[in-house]
């Protein structure tokens, strides 16, 4: 996908602005549901939910892919978001419900929209508002409808949503062919490729940041029934991402680039080359998302900049190199 994004919907009415934005936030005190925990935004709502004292329901289609402890105010059950009856009762007695559901790449647009639909339906059957991640993946077309069944929810007073778009992301637990071949390159000193333009920018958002930002969206009553582009940090492009890499392990930046047409002319190994083919995003063209209008109406909330978020993902990458090697 390329180009920009701009925010679409008109400002709420009686949107606070800066001076009085933490008064109309609010506490989070009841249960908060976040679909698809075991996925790394999902993960990362849970945990920062968590911290703050929440109590929380994660919902995964297999508990076995949540590794790691999980705090004493975490509960988890299973659903698949592709039957309604499951998300009905994972709903039940939430009073926040954080859809970070996100299925496989290929699978995205037969999937995303139904699940959208169903976590959508036994929201509102549990009475609970509903944050929606909207990873701007499909065309835009499909975002817009996906983006409708929430907004008109809304405007028929069947339940409070939000939309919040995001770019795509990175940092600890976001794994994928790119991200993974960068740090792990870094890693063991070896040349690291970028998949299309290294020149070429795009907006980038780290992981953690996404997941206040939802939060902070959920529990901004005035902020809703309406789609917000997530702010992040200015675009980087491809060549300095990498370089950003290896300046935390702290060795000469090695960038390479691999385009298209290498990988069907089967100069790569199949299986990295079909991991590349397969990433959403097309790398070839700029894409910025506009945020602008999110930092106005939170200006207190801030954005880790991409040389500290490459620096802490590279610890996460090197960590699991070392576990790994064990």
């Amino acid at each position: 996908m390329g180009g920009s994004v701009g925010e679409t919907e008109p400002r709420t009415e009686g949107s606070p602005g800066a001076t009085a934005e933490l008064e109309r936030i609010g506490t989070g005190a009841g249960l908060q549901v976040v679909m698809g925990a075991a996925r790394p935004l999902g993960r990362a709502v849970l945990e920062e939910l968590a911290a703050a004292g929440s109590r929380v329901r994660g919902v995964t289609l297999d508990p076995a892919t949540l590794r790691g402890p999980l705090p004493d105010n975490v509960e988890i059950t299973t659903a698949d978001p592709l039957k309604s009856g499951d998300l009905v009762k994972a709903c039940q007695g939430g009073e926040v419900v954080y859809d970070c559901f996100e299925p496989g790449h290929l699978n995205w647009k037969r999937v995303f929209r139904e699940a959208t639909r169903n976590i959508l339906s036994a929201s509102i059957e549990a009475g609970a508002e509903l944050v929606l991640a909207n990873h701007l993946i499909a065309e835009e077309r499909d975002n817009a409808s996906t983006e409708s069944d929430l907004l008109n929810a809304h405007r028929s007073n069947l339940i409070r949503t939000v939309v919040a778009r995001m770019p795509q992301l990175y940092g600890p637990g976001v794994v994928n062919t790119l991200w993974r071949g960068i740090f792990e390159s870094a890693v063991s000193d070896k040349k690291a490729h970028w998949m299309g333009d290294p020149e070429v920018v795009r907006s980038l958002l780290y992981v953690s940041d996404a997941a206040s930002k939802m939060i902070l969206l959920g529990r901004s009553l005035w902020a809703h029934g309406r789609a917000w582009n997530l702010s992040g940090p200015p675009p980087i492009s491809g060549r300095s991402f990498i370089e950003f890499a290896y300046r935390a392990a702290g060795k000469e930046p090695q960038v390479g680039r691999w385009g298209r047409g290498v990988m069907l002319t089967g100069r790569l190994l199949s299986s990295e080359a079909k991991g590349f083919l397969e990433l959403p995003y097309n790398y070839y063209d700029s894409f910025i998302l506009d945020g602008s209008e999110f930092m106005e109406a939170f200006p207190s909330m801030p954005y880790t900049p991409h040389e500290e978020a490459i620096a802490a993902t590279y610890k996460w990458f090197e960590a699991r190199s070392q576990k790994n090697s064990r």
